[in-house]
């Protein structure tokens, strides 16, 4: 019984600290490209594998064959980017959203063969994994002694994500075809990378020299 306020304050306090954070801009800035990101990968993952059953009149274990290869693209993505992440976390969010909003296009528009989607949606992938190690890595350096709230924010986007992704690609696909798919999804990408590409030079948290955390 004793337990039970403790908790229940715990929580409390990183509710308190969820909203804070949300109050300053850089963190609504980066948790809005975080939800536009995840909202394009969720998305143009639920509706790839529709595209080549419908475009090329596949059987399904084939194209969860070339979804299951496509998706092993993530680890030597992981590993690619890694490296650059300590230089610039978000000028490689930014390439990488920019990146994720040509190849979506490209798969919604350019159906000419299982193969050459089949390689775009590994692309994808490849890219994604890169996009979503800079995504958390500039989340942290936004609030680096906040790292519990900044994941939570996180993956609340990750589970937005999953919602407007597959929302907006259904009407799309309703209204448009698979063109306007990948267009839709292209969009959330770019959209996602704007707050990012305004305010290129504004500065890490931690390296404001004292500068209050308010000002951001």
């Amino acid at each position: 019984v004793q337990r039970l306020p403790r908790t229940h304050l715990k929580r409390n306090n990183l509710s308190n600290e969820t909203l804070g954070l949300l109050k300053k801009s850089a963190v609504r800035r980066w948790a809005f490209g975080e939800l536009c990101a995840f909202s394009a990968a969720a998305g143009c993952v639920v509706y790839m594998g529709a595209l080549m059953i419908e475009n090329y009149n596949t059987s399904p274990t084939i194209v969860g064959t070339v979804l299951g290869i496509a998706m092993l693209t993530y680890l030597p993505g992981t590993l690619c980017f890694r490296r650059w992440l300590e230089q610039s976390s978000q000028t490689l969010l930014i390439g990488l959203s920019l990146g994720g909003a040509v190849v979506a296009t490209l798969i919604g528009s350019l159906r000419i063969s299982l193969i050459a989607t089949g390689g775009l949606i590994a692309l994808f992938m490849f890219i994604n994994a890169g996009r979503t190690m800079a995504g958390s890595s500039y989340g942290l350096d936004v609030a680096p002694s906040q790292s519990v709230s900044v994941m939570g924010i996180r993956t609340a986007a990750i589970q937005g994500g999953f919602l407007f992704g597959a929302g907006l690609g259904g009407l799309a696909l309703t209204f448009g075809g698979y063109t306007a798919l990948g267009a839709t999804f292209a969009a959330l990408y770019i959209a996602g990378a704007i707050p990012h590409i305004c305010n290129r030079n504004t500065p890490k948290w931690q390296k404001l020299n004292g500068e209050s955390a308010e000002s951001l």
